[in-house]
């Protein structure tokens, strides 16, 4: 009889724990086409300019902890080489989105296109 309440205790400290986890293991950062504000990526108005090497950087850094997600701010991204492979791994993945649906363009240059 006392095995039940015991298992159900120690069910809940492992659903606690897998909560408490992952709920703190995602972190986000903004890119733009040009750095905007300090260019640090903290937030939208602080944007990294997206092809921005030290910034690519420290997010590799970071993903060695947590997921990261990337918002692009809205605009056209013309310039540079973004390459991102071999960033994260299944248990830190690293996502990069739109922070508007449609209101980023990326543009490549001729010079990309086989």
């Amino acid at each position: 009889m006392i095995m039940k309440p015991i298992k159900n205790a120690l069910l809940l400290i492992i659903l606690l724990l897998c909560f408490g986890l992952n709920s703190k293991s995602q972190m986000t950062y903004y890119a733009a086409a040009e750095a905007k504000g300090s260019g640090d990526g903290s937030s939208a108005a602080n944007a990294a300019e997206y092809v921005s090497k030290p910034f690519w950087s420290k997010l590799q850094e970071g993903l060695s902890k947590s997921a990261i997600t990337v918002w692009l701010c809205k605009g056209e991204y013309h310039s540079g080489t973004l390459n991102l492979a071999l960033m994260g791994d299944p248990m830190h993945q690293l996502t990069v989105r739109a922070e508007k649906d449609d209101q980023v363009v990326m543009v490549a240059d001729s010079s990309m296109i086989p």
